[in-house]
């Protein structure tokens, strides 16, 4: 290669491969160390050549021109130069090889030369295969010449097309300004064409970019066309130029369009083209032309009822739009709305005026005092003419506003002002405590004077409450509040009267519905509160409903925030739900009921089921509350909950011990304990076939106490090579029964019981093994704890499909190779086997993705390895795989495939090939035999996650062997062979999946196939999705029906549209793919029409039903009655085009006959029904397409009206005579009285429909209105009065002589006092009648009664003129407890001590009794709350019961004797009578004997007996009793003790003290004790009465003494020395002889 013509290339060094000749051709291969893009050089370039017999080169006699020169191949230009000049890219091959490297030869129309080549070439990088040139200015086309010499390598092209971007008139002036590109600079170059005529008068102004055309004029309107043609290239497209109509001015013959409207201006019509009509369009209207002129056109609308407002106006030329004469736009305004007159009546505004629109294009704006700007009012009712409109007002704070409404957006009415009446609405529902009602005012003489306060009245109540002053909450409040006081109350509707200066209105209110908050239980969950709000102060007016049941009765202790009742054990969790007065609960609440635990029950009396499940009954057991969460501890462990429903729970223990100890708790509460559960010796009940399959062997056993299985296994006939019996080792799972027919449970899976027919047991051992076997029976063995089974089994045959394929494939193979030779049997073997070829596991191998096996005749050749290939030259080197070809199997050779890579990997061009191998020779053939013709794998389990749109999307095809034979990114499809379909990702990448690939489908239609391989096999049918319909849309004004779905495609030829099965032809594709317009419809008739789209031979799924109602504006009866002929008019009554076509007519649930009917009007037969109903619906159905009716309001039909002549009362029931008073279900009775409203929907009703009767509930008064409804009609009131009737409401204690009395249906003004009688006593007055509260339903009054006892007193109540004969009965005696002091121990001489109530009564059938070790104990002290006996036996222990009458209370209380206690020793007491003590303390009962030891001066101990006599307290600080005498406790200071011993003895002693000795039969007592001296100073007449009285009056120990018998016995001295030899008796006789005188 040469530079230039003297200097070679020395950095390119080449050389040609030339030995390779086949035939008599040469083949020589060029080599170089660059890349050929840089192989360029000059025309001097030379070609070295060699003689086939002198190896010597020759490199100056040959030119390459003129040898071996290679032209540029696949060049192409990258856009074209404009005509000013520009740089362009040529890219394509060999474009250097003998050019120059920085010039080209450039030939053109106004330049030939060299032209450069941008770039530095030395530069490595620069890419000779794609180079940028410089082009001049120029015209027309040229050529580039890719050699330095010419006449080589020569491409032609041109420069840029001429190009418009404007045209520009000035009508003044005549010139036409055509701005653009590539015009060039000379005017002989170039032509100008308008409306294809050559205009020879033009100038290039600007050069390349400008011509102005001279002598231009044009007077008419419309479009020109201009085209610039530059030297034979021409403008890509003609340039449009609009010549407008121009408009100054716009009027109409009347307001209202509909007329003939006159447009003024300038080129309204055209001079030359008579025949040139416009379209004339005002707003979205068309304009029908009449005439014009080029200054005036007149044109006529059609009738239209709406208004328009500032419309634009357009008179189009051939898509020449018109223009205003000025920058205001010319715009056409009619139907201006008009108000004349308004008015307001109930919540209802009117108005009159014209042209007032309708709904959907005028809206009314509000404005009032206290509104923010203004409201808008767009839901309104207009009259057919538009001369009226009503609406809903508003609420607004004052009673006048304005009016104005506007039409078509901006257009507005005057202004009308209006005044409402005041309104009012409660805006809160009052507690049944809270007495504050809030009340919303509106519609109010405004300014507020606040002088002025509203009042209100309750029911019948005389009684005025004022109310607050009205205010408003805010300063945008739009309406004024105030509060009225309320009386206590409950339920719903109660009336009430408001009056604000002048205006009185009569309104409802409801008190607040009743809530649950929360729930307790009692300690033994016997009973529930629940606790809330605004249940009420009345037990007769609640009703409260636990899962539907009505449990008001239970109802035990109520108040308004709780009430108790108790739990029943039918009882089951549920909802609450409360009615106070009528009043429901919001919503219901929830109670869940604390569980109730049975028993543990599992199968067989107490034995563990099936691997350590527990079975517990009981009810409520599904609770989640942790305080009454059910838990079962087994051996003190936790258990699994298997299964749980409310009344079972099952639990698993995961330890297979045995005896389970079984434990059930209620959250921290133990119910069952100690429960000792076991296993049974192991039973198989149930031993089926062995079953075999491709995975192995498998058998399910049945059985009891399967779980303890040590080892399992199945001894087979056959022996090994030691000639021993084949054992073959079983693997077991236990599988359990929870229940008869339940599923089986094993570690959280499950089989069902239906798998397998298993009776007579609870567990399962499902056993397998992977071996496989050809056997047919054998022995199977089982190894439990203490026992084993052997049982004699069948074994199935092997559940394959590949024995007749493996037939088929032998048979094949046979006949091939009996006419082939060794080669085409190779093939035919492949391809035989490959299309019969088996796939199944061996052994322990799972089909999968690297196990594969072809099967072959076992002397035929056969396959070892694959050989893919990239494409059709290049080998894939990282797919390692080989086939096991080893395995023969009587004619069959099973070839096993391995591989390093999954299967789904193993892809490759259709060019891959298999190697093969004969069975006689150990060559390898890798070269003849093509996969696609031996052994191709046909995909398969080919599956689409979805049809792809007709617009093209995503699809993920799912399979196996997709990728087998294809190109990898590539799918070739029949929608376009040369357009493959492209399969996304990375197939480089390992983790590409290739047996899920996503392939992106194009737009298209129809049905199509997809090929798996890249020449055409492997082929699955797919198609695009169906068409789907989602909406349709008719247009009767423009006779279009739209049809709104997916998957319509673009192509209309491609679509078919069918109404009722016929096929539409005017059809077009509006929206590609989502919507279609069928054109030129129209529908007159009513009924559905069957709408369906066929796109490509793809029909829509499903056909899609269209309904054209019938239209009803009024219906009439020819009587009041449900029976009779009804007519109904309205539009689309009838058929025009099938006669046959009978409409269904229903009103309300009953079907009216058909009679006759025109397109306007239908007659119908109700058959007579002595129902009645308000408001019913009416519907007039064609074919299931239900009619509707004109306006927004329903027509309705109304009959058998209820009637009420007359009502009475007797013994409780009410009767009320009437007509159409229905039947139970459709009507109820409402029932006012004294603000008390209830609801009675529990009655019986004649059959004629003319009586009705039910018992009337209690009220205060015994006058009340009635008022009845029936299916939502409501008919004038009646009043009735009832008698007095009366209750009594307690039963009096036998000392509490008051009896309640509850009074209904008494009158009302209370004037006078009841009287009570009781069987022939004297009459006593009761208290005037008076409420509980301002709320009670009842009176209540108390009367005196006599002292007394027993049941169904008979007693005479009077009031006014009434007379009441009744019965009540005394409370009976209630037994509390058996109450002795230190805890059940016996009280002081066996006295025993009952609490409770009423025990004062004389009754013999309630009387009493208690009984000590059976026998009778006498009564010391009785009153009402207490029973004090005593046992005339020193017993211990006591056995005590307590009887009322004869019913036993209190039964097996044991009392006992404490041992003795001493706990109090006083001073001994000396006077003239003797020596006392009284010594407190407890048990004191059983003494023995007690004396005093004295020491007397001379040593000598000296022991006086004491005599002891026992007391007894009853109770603390209560007398005390003994043979019914009684001393009371306050005399002397006793503390600490039940008991007393008074002991005494008539010695007279001088000592000051000495030991007291107390002896009972247990223990004994020595105490050292203080002696009081003798007191002498009394007078007689004391020391009289004292000796009266010490008989009977112990004396009372002082607390301390300090006297001594010396110093306190002054008188007593004998001599003044000391008393020796006396004995203490004989001082006694002396003092006791000086105390006489």
């Amino acid at each position: 290669m040469f530079q230039d013509e003297t200097t070679p290339r020395t950095d390119f060094p080449n050389y040609f491969e030339c030995s390779l000749t086949i035939g008599e051709y040469r083949y020589c291969v060029f080599h170089s160390d660059l890349p050929f893009s840089r192989f360029w050089g000059s025309f001097y370039s030379m070609a070295c050549a060699r003689q086939i017999s002198d190896p010597t080169e020759d490199c100056t006699s040959n030119r390459l021109i003129d040898v071996t020169y290679i032209p540029p191949v696949n060049v192409k230009f990258i856009g074209l130069p404009p005509t000013s000049g520009g740089d362009i890219v040529i890219n394509g091959t060999f474009l250097r090889v003998l050019g120059g490297p920085n010039t080209i030869i450039f030939s053109g129309f106004d330049f030939e030369g060299l032209i450069p080549v941008k770039g530095n070439f030395s530069d490595p990088s620069f890419d000779c295969n794609s180079i940028t040139l410089t082009i001049p200015k120029g015209y027309g086309k040229f050529k580039v010449v890719f050699s330095d010499r010419g006449g080589v390598g020569v491409f032609s092209s041109s420069y840029a097309h001429p190009r418009i971007s404007s045209i520009i008139h000035d009508s003044s002036k005549q010139i036409l300004t055509i701005n653009g590109d590539n015009f060039f600079t000379e005017n002989e170059r170039v032509s100008v064409f308008i409306d294809n005529i050559k205009h020879p008068k033009f100038n290039i102004t600007i050069n390349h970019t400008q011509i102005q055309v001279k002598e231009f004029n044009r007077v008419d309107p419309g479009p020109i066309s201009v085209a610039v043609v530059v030297y034979k290239l021409y403008v890509d497209m003609n340039y449009t130029h609009c010549f407008p109509a121009i408009i100054t001015s716009i009027t109409s013959v009347s307001s209202e369009i509909g007329g003939i409207v006159t447009i003024k201006g300038s080129k309204l019509s055209s001079t030359s083209n008579s025949s040139l009509i416009p379209t004339i369009t005002i707003g979205n209207t068309i304009c029908k032309f009449i005439k014009s002129t080029t200054t005036e056109l007149e044109c006529k609308l059609d009738p239209n009822e709406s208004a328009g407002k500032k419309l634009a106006v357009d008179v189009n030329f051939n898509g020449c739009s018109t223009i205003s004469s000025d920058s205001t736009p010319v715009t056409f305004t009619y139907n201006i709305p008009i108000l004349s007159s308004g008015s307001y009546s109930n919540g209802i505004v009117t108005l009159i005026g014209t042209n007032l629109g309708n709904n959907n294009e005028s809206f009314i704006q509000l404005y009032a005092n206290g509104i923010n700007n203004s409201i808008k009012i767009d839901r309104f009712n207009t009259s057919s003419d538009e001369k009226s409109l009503t609406f809903k007002l508003p609420h607004l704070r004052c009673k006048s506003f304005e009016i104005i409404v506007y039409n078509n957006i901006d257009i507005s009415s005057n202004s009308l002002s209006i005044s409402a009446s005041l309104s009012i609405n409660s805006i809160n529902k009052p507690s049944v405590t809270n007495g504050t009602l809030n009340i919303e005012l509106i519609y109010m003489d405004c300014p507020i004077i606040s002088s002025s306060t509203p009042t209100i009245e309750f029911g019948n109540s005389p009684s005025t409450n004022q109310c607050s002053i009205p205010s408003l909450e805010s300063s945008t409040s739009d309406f004024y509040q105030t509060t009225c006081p309320i009386p206590y109350g409950t339920g719903i509707n109660k009336q009430f009267i408001f009056k604000y200066n002048s205006k009185t209105l009569n309104e409802k209110f409801s008190f607040a519905k009743p809530k649950v908050e929360s729930r307790s239980f009692s300690i033994d969950k016997t009973s529930i509160t629940i606790f809330g709000n605004n249940f009420g102060n009345s037990k007769s007016l609640i009703q409260v409903y636990f899962n539907g049941n009505d449990i008001s009765l239970n109802i035990q202790s109520f108040t308004n925030e709780q009430f108790t009742f108790k739990i029943l054990d039918s009882f089951k969790s549920g909802p609450i739900n409360i009615t106070v007065d009528g009043n429901n609960m919001e919503s219901s609440f929830y109670l869940t009921l604390p569980p109730i635990i049975n028993d543990i029950i599992n199968k067989d009396n107490k034995t563990l089921s099936c691997g350590s499940i527990i079975t517990v009954s009981g009810n409520n057991l599904l609770t989640n509350d942790e305080e009454f969460k059910v838990k079962v501890l087994a051996n003190n462990h936790d258990t699994t909950i298997i299964k749980q429903d409310e009344n079972i729970l099952i639990v698993k223990f995961y330890n297979n011990e045995s005896p389970l100890n079984v434990s059930v708790f209620i959250g921290n509460d133990l119910i069952i304990s100690n429960v000792t559960l076991t296993y049974l010796e192991p039973i198989i009940t149930v031993v089926p076939n062995i079953k075999i399959n491709k995975y192995g062997i498998s058998i399910i056993i049945g059985g009891i106490s399967l779980s303890n299985i040590i080892n399992s296994s199945l001894t087979l006939s056959s022996n090994d090579y030691d000639n021993n019996k084949i054992t073959i080792p079983l693997k077991c799972d236990l599988q359990c029964s929870l229940s008869p027919n339940d599923t089986f449970y094993y570690n959280n899976t499950k089989l069902t019981s239906t798998e397998i027919d298993i009776t007579n047991n609870t567990d399962l051992l499902s056993c397998h093994s992977n071996s496989i076997i050809n056997e047919t029976s054998g022995v199977l063995n089982f190894q439990f704890p203490s026992t084993s089974f052997h049982f004699d089994v069948k074994i199935d045959e092997i559940e394959s499909s590949s024995s007749s394929s493996s037939s088929s494939s032998s048979s094949s193979s046979s006949s091939s190779s009996s006419s082939s030779s060794s080669s085409s049997i190779l093939s035919s073997s492949f391809t035989s086997s490959s299309s019969q070829s088996s796939i199944y596991n061996t052994g322990d191998a799972i089909y999968n993705e690297t196990s594969l096996v072809f099967t072959f005749l076992k002397d035929d050749p056969y396959i070892t390895r694959f050989e893919m290939y990239q494409d059709q030259q290049t080998r894939r080197n990282d797919f390692q795989n080989y086939f096991d070809c080893r395995y023969i199997v009587g004619d069959i050779r099973h070839c096993v495939f391995h591989s390093s890579l999954p299967f789904s990997r193993l892809w490759g061009h259709s060019d891959s090939r298999i190697c093969a191998r004969e069975v006689s020779s150990p060559k390898l053939d890798c070269e003849s035999y093509f996969i696609l013709e031996s052994v191709y794998v046909v995909p398969y389990n080919v599956k689409f996650s979805k049809l792809p749109p007709t617009s093209g999307d995503d699809i993920v095809i799912n399979g196996t062997f997709l990728r087998f034979l294809a190109v990898p990114n590539e799918l070739i499809n029949t929608i376009d062979f040369h357009k493959p379909f492209v399969v996304k990702g990375n197939f480089s990448d390992p983790s590409f999946n290739c047996n899920s690939i996503t392939v992106t489908i194009p737009p298209g239609s129809g049905s199509f196939q997809i090929y798996f391989t890249d020449y055409g096999a492997g082929s699955v049918w797919f198609s695009y999705a169906h068409p789907i319909i989602s909406s349709i849309i008719p247009d009767s004004s423009k006779q279009i029906l739209t049809i709104n779905g997916d998957n319509f495609f673009t192509n209309n030829s491609l679509v078919g549209i069918y109404f009722n099965n016929i096929q539409q032809q005017n059809i077009n594709i509006t929206v590609n793919h989502k919507q279609i317009q069928v054109k030129d419809f129209n529908r007159v008739d009513p009924g559905p029409m069957s709408v369906s789209v066929v796109v490509n031979k793809l029909y829509v799924e499903k056909n899609h039903t269209l309904c054209f109602p019938a239209i009803i504006t009024s219906i009439t009866s020819v009587s009041n009655y449900l029976g009779g002929i009804v007519t109904i008019k309205g539009s689309k009554l009838s058929s025009t085009s099938n006669s046959s076509l009978i409409p269904i007519i229903t009103i309300g649930d009953k079907q009216c006959k058909f009679i006759r009917s025109t397109t306007t009007e239908i007659e119908c037969k109700l058959d007579p029904n002595v129902s009645a109903g308000k408001n019913l619906s009416v519907d007039v159905n064609f074919n299931g397409c239900s009619s509707i009716s004109s306006d927004s309001t329903p027509v309705t039909f109304t009959y058998n009206i209820p009637t009420l002549s007359s009502g009475s009362y007797s013994n409780g029931i009410v009767n009320l005579i009437g007509t159409n008073l229905g039947k139970y279900g459709e009507s109820f009775v409402q029932l006012n009285s004294n603000e008390i409203n209830i609801n009675i929907d529990k009655f019986n009703i004649s059959s004629d429909e003319k009586s009705l009767s039910f018992k009337l509930p209690h009220l205060k008064c015994k006058s009340f209105n009635i008022n009845f409804t029936r299916n939502d009609i409501s008919i004038t009131t009646i009043s009735i009065s009832a008698s007095l009737s009366i209750n009594v409401i307690n039963k009096p204690s036998v000392s509490n002589g008051t009896l309640y009395i509850e009074l209904y249906f008494i009158d009302c003004h209370i004037t006078s006092i009841p009287t009570f009688t009781v069987g022939n006593s004297l009459t006593n007055q009761c208290s005037i009648p008076s409420l509980q509260s301002s709320t009670s339903d009842y009176y209540q009054t108390t009367c005196s009664i006599p002292f007394g006892t027993g049941i169904n007193r008979q007693f005479t109540f009077k009031y006014n003129s009434e007379v009441v004969i009744d019965k009540f009965s005394y409370a009976p005696p209630i037994i509390n407890d058996i109450i002795n002091k230190d805890n059940k121990t016996l009280g002081c001489g066996s006295i025993i001590t009952v609490s409770g109530n009423n025990l004062l009564t004389n009754d013999e059938e309630f009387k009493v009794k208690v009984l000590a070790n059976n026998h009778d104990t006498t009564i010391i002290k009785q009153d009402e709350n207490i029973l004090i006996v005593k046992y005339d036996y020193n017993e211990s222990p006591l056995n005590v019961s307590v009887f009322t009458g004869n019913d036993l209370i209190i039964s097996n209380v044991i009392l006992t004797y404490l041992e003795p206690i001493i706990t109090v020793i006083p001073n001994i007491k000396n006077n003239k009578e003797g020596i006392s003590i009284i010594i407190g303390g407890i048990s004191l009962l059983n003494i023995i004997n007690s004396s005093l030891t004295l020491s007397t001066n001379d040593n000598i101990n000296v022991t006086i007996p004491l005599k002891c006599d026992l007391q007894c307290s009853l109770s603390p600080n209560d007398t005390f009793y003994y043979n019914n005498t009684k001393i009371s406790s306050n005399e002397i200071d006793i503390t600490n003790y039940t008991d007393r011993l008074s002991c005494h003895s008539n010695s007279i002693i001088n000592e000051t003290s000495g030991v007291l000795n107390l002896q009972f039969t247990s223990t004994s007592f020595h105490f050292d004790v203080k002696i009081d001296e003798i007191d002498y100073i009394e007078s007689s007449s004391s020391l009289s009465s004292s000796s009266s009285s010490s008989s009977s009056s112990p004396l009372s120990p002082s607390p301390s003494s300090s006297s001594s018998l010396s110093g306190g016995s002054k008188s007593c001295k004998l001599s003044s020395g000391t008393i020796a030899g006396i004995t203490i008796g004989c001082v006694a006789i002396v003092c006791a002889l000086v105390a006489i005188f």
